[in-house]
């Protein structure tokens, strides 16, 4: 039974008809399998070597060259070389889920197990290779007749496991697939495969029914191989029913055929036949000739047996070389791509480091410019502290000198001025004597006297505090407020909300002085009409507001704090502790407001 070899052929084309519109290496494969002769399989294993190593890179190259070097060694009747070359191939086409392509190895490998002889591990793959066509049926239309092949095989397995309705039903999955694919030409190894399961079966209607089926099919198609075994079916099935006569003309049919296709298996078996069918039929002569046709061909299939163990003995050791050479190569290939990963790594690690460099370095100068940043910025914090100390001993300085020279006004020139006044006093009972113009001169003289005490007076407080030591900040403000009001006729407003003393104590100097110093500014630079005056307490703060509606000041001129006497007024306002905010626009007066803490 040699239905299978049908298959085999099938899945050496559908591989080259999957890849046929592949790459430009499909041409150097298709120039290959061309010249396959029995004697040229040693030169086409040497070019799929070659065609190996020039694509080692490539997973479908290389997967395609295994496939057909598995079946090249198949034909040659060396299957531990084909299975090797088919399960590479299949592992390759695995890697690369390419399911045309594991469907072709699985059917290779599975008609590989069949010709050894293994029908479990056949039939194992043929069934998977089976499931995987059914999957590319949608997409390749010419996968049903890859599917009709394969229960074709399944259903020959079965038949000789005997295993007569499984092989029934490929059978019939074989006719439906095949006219799915639309194509019919090669529906005589159905029928002859059929014909083999009714003999097997004993069903002698079957087996004549797909006989004359077989028949009728070849007259109008061609296939001399099918018509080789449909002879040797009918010869059959005339010995099975008897009629003798009948078995001579078949035979005679079938050994003629194979001399015709060079078929020495079939001419062995059929000379075979034909010997034995004359020796029972008493016909030595007849026996005898076609005996020597069977030896002689059977001779020949044991030298040529002997030759291919020669052949295949010198091809597996060449190939084996061929293989150690190609191992070696890529070992060397692999070496050199080590090389150049490590050489790229190190480039890589060198540039890293590189950068890691320049931006310590970068780091390393901003680090120091920064630290030179912060030392000006220390420098210049310093310096304005140091300011700040000089301002502060020169508040301190001038309030003792506006102290002293108060006392010595008050203590010195005011004790020599009440001391004229006095003696001015006791000479009035003397001058009333004098004439009336000496009276009007003395009268003159005396009010000047006066006014200078009073001048003295009033210089003496304005520079000394006392008067805030004595009567307290709100009454030292309202006698300020009272002789600015008579020289300048601005209203002023003064609004303490009953703040205790005590809370002020500590601050009420400087507090004074700050007061002094706006309404310095106010009538210096504001040409103001009103000018208010708050002090409020609350929350562990006492805010004091002063604000003018005079003509205000650019915002830009704010920085000109030494002009205006804001300087003094800020070194004050932290001298106690406090928190300023000024706001003035042109127009809209002016407004400051300190805050504090208590």
């Amino acid at each position: 039974m040699r239905t299978i070899l049908l298959l085999f052929v099938f899945s050496f084309s559908l591989s080259l008809f999957a890849n046929s519109a592949q790459k430009k290496w499909e041409g150097e494969l298709l120039s290959i399998d061309s010249m396959y002769e029995g004697s040229a399989a040693s030169a086409q294993i040497d070019l799929l070597l070659d065609f190996v190593r020039m694509h080692a890179n490539d997973s479908m190259a290389k997967e395609a060259a295994y496939r057909r070097m598995g079946i090249v060694y198949q034909l040659i009747g060396n299957y531990e070389s084909s299975l090797f070359y088919q399960l590479r191939a299949l592992d390759l086409a695995n890697k690369q889920e390419k399911a045309l392509s594991r469907a072709s190895s699985l059917n290779n490998i599975a008609s590989l197990y069949y010709a050894m002889g293994d029908l479990d591990q056949s039939q194992r793959y043929f069934l998977e290779a089976y499931r995987l066509f059914g999957t590319l049926v949608d997409e390749k239309p010419h996968a049903r007749k890859g599917q009709s092949d394969l229960a074709l095989n399944l259903a020959s397995i079965n038949l000789e496991n005997k295993k007569w309705a499984e092989a029934h039903h490929f059978l019939d999955l074989a006719f439906l697939h095949l006219r799915e694919f639309g194509d019919t030409s090669e529906i005589s190894y159905l029928y002859l495969l059929g014909a083999q399961l009714a003999e097997a079966e004993g069903d002698s209607k079957e087996w004549l029914n797909q006989l004359k089926l077989l028949d009728g099919f070849l007259v109008q198609n061609t296939d001399s191989y099918t018509q080789l075994l449909g002879y040797q079916q009918w010869a059959s099935y005339y010995e099975e029913q008897g009629a003798m006569d009948s078995i001579p003309l078949y035979l005679k049919k079938a050994l003629s055929l194979a001399f015709a296709l060079e078929n020495a298996e079939s001419i062995r078996e059929s000379a075979k036949n034909l010997s034995s069918y004359f020796e029972m039929q008493g016909d030595s002569l007849q026996a005898y000739q076609y005996l020597k046709i069977y030896q002689v061909f059977n001779d020949s299939l044991l030298d040529a047996g002997r030759i291919k163990a020669m052949i295949e003995t010198e091809q597996k050791f060449q190939n084996q070389e061929k293989t150690l050479a190609l191992e070696r190569q890529q070992a060397a290939l692999k070496r050199r791509q080590f090389q150049l990963v490590f050489m790229g790594s190190l480039c890589l690690l060198l540039f890293v480091l590189s950068v890691l460099l320049v931006q310590n370095r970068n780091k390393t100068k901003r680090l120091a410019e920064r630290d030179i940043q912060l030392k000006d910025s220390r420098i210049k914090e310093l310096m304005q502290e140091q300011e700040l100390k000089s301002i502060d001993a020169m508040l301190k300085g001038q309030d003792e000198e506006r102290r002293r020279i108060a006392r010595d006004l008050h203590d010195r020139l005011g004790s020599i001025l009440s001391t004229v006044k006095l003696h001015f006093s006791t000479m009035e009972e003397e001058i009333r004597k004098l004439q009336e113009k000496q009276n009007t001169s003395y009268e003159l003289a005396t009010q000047l006297l006066d006014e200078a005490v009073d001048e003295v007076r009033k210089i003496s407080h304005d520079l000394h505090s006392g008067t805030i030591t004595k009567f307290g900040l709100k009454h030292a403000v309202e006698e300020l407020i009272s002789a600015i009001q008579g020289k300048s006729g601005i209203e002023i407003h003064y609004i303490d909300n009953h703040i205790d003393a005590e809370m002020v104590a500590n601050f009420e100097v400087e507090l004074y002085r700050i007061i002094q110093e706006l309404l310095s500014n106010t009538l210096k630079h504001a040409a103001a009409s009103e000018v208010n005056i708050q002090l409020m307490g609350a929350e562990g703060f006492i805010t004091f507001s002063y604000e003018d509606n005079g003509k205000g000041m650019d915002r830009t001129l704010l920085k000109n704090e030494q002009g205006l006497g804001l300087l003094s007024i800020e070194n004050r306002v932290q001298k106690i502790n406090g928190r300023s905010t000024l706001d003035s626009r042109p127009g809209h007066g002016f407004t400051y407001i300190i805050e504090i803490p208590v």
